[in-house]
């Protein structure tokens, strides 16, 4: 099945293999890697545990069990309750915040050694300057971003790998670039909260707004290998993600562990 778009079509096998790998390598690559460079490790604030690896958790529950239903399609209104249903999660957790100073808001999460000079770096830019450069980060993520699927698409059909393949490695670790660099910078600050703030909110996103909102558009056909696989697999590398997470803190060989398993998932999809 494709999904016609301006005179191009793009399998949702692409579609489906981009959320799943891009879940998969923000957890094993981005955290694993990172968790790796620091020496003391990530640490965790209560927060992450109680509300946002939960619902995470269940989004990819409630995505894999619409896969295995029926005659295996993400339904469109299976798509609407998934992103209706994360929308209305964050509307009422961003209501129920309470205002704090940013230094409170920091707390225990920035470490002793961070880099402070680093850090104060842009205190004294214009908001015009940071405004540009944010935007201009934007436009640069969004252009790459096209060229990286046209790209990867061209690849898959030049050298007969099927799309979902390059859709969970080439274009979801290109995807992940993004949260690589921040996470590495973050994580050189101790700002532990920024760092696996940014990768749970990438996970989420994938799932409830990317996948919800293409399910709404075109229903999404799931292979048996994607039933059987990619979804169990991206099931186990959050629950595993949270499991270290219990402990508060994601200590060096929690993230070796993700890294390998990675690495592992990564080689096993060109066997």
């Amino acid at each position: 099945s494709t999904l016609q778009c301006a005179g191009e079509c793009y399998t949702t096998d692409l579609a489906l293999g981009n959320v799943i790998g891009s879940n998969i390598t923000n957890i094993g690559l981005v955290i694993g890697f990172v968790g790796l460079l620091l020496p003391k490790g990530i640490k965790v604030n209560q927060e992450f545990l109680l509300r946002d690896i939960p619902i995470i958790i269940i989004l990819s529950v409630v995505s894999w069990y619409f896969a295995l239903q029926g005659d295996h399609v993400i339904e469109r209104w299976e798509g609407a309750l998934m992103f209706v249903g994360f929308i209305s999660v964050m509307v009422y957790s961003l209501s129920s915040l309470n205002v704090s100073t940013p230094d409170e808001q920091e707390g225990d999460s920035v470490d002793p050694e961070e880099d402070s000079d680093e850090d104060d770096s842009y205190h004294d830019a214009s908001l015009i300057k940071l405004g540009f450069m944010t935007v201009g980060g934007l436009i640069g993520l969004l252009i790459g971003s096209n060229m990286l699927v046209d790209g990867a698409s061209e690849i898959a059909l030049t050298l007969g790998v099927p799309e979902s393949v390059v859709g969970i490695t080439m274009v979801a670790f290109g995807t992940s670039v993004p949260e690589l660099a921040t996470s590495i910078t973050a994580g050189k600050r101790g700002k532990y909260a920024m760092l696996l703030g940014g990768v749970i909110g990438s996970n989420a996103a994938n799932l409830a707004i990317i996948l919800g909102s293409v399910a709404v558009l075109q229903p999404i056909p799931v292979t048996p290998e994607f039933s059987m696989y990619e979804f169990p697999v991206m099931v186990a590398f959050i629950t595993a993600l949270w499991v270290f997470m219990l402990g508060g803190r994601i200590k060096k060989w929690h993230s070796s562990i993700l890294f390998i398993g990675y690495l592992a998932f990564t080689g096993m999809q060109f066997l």
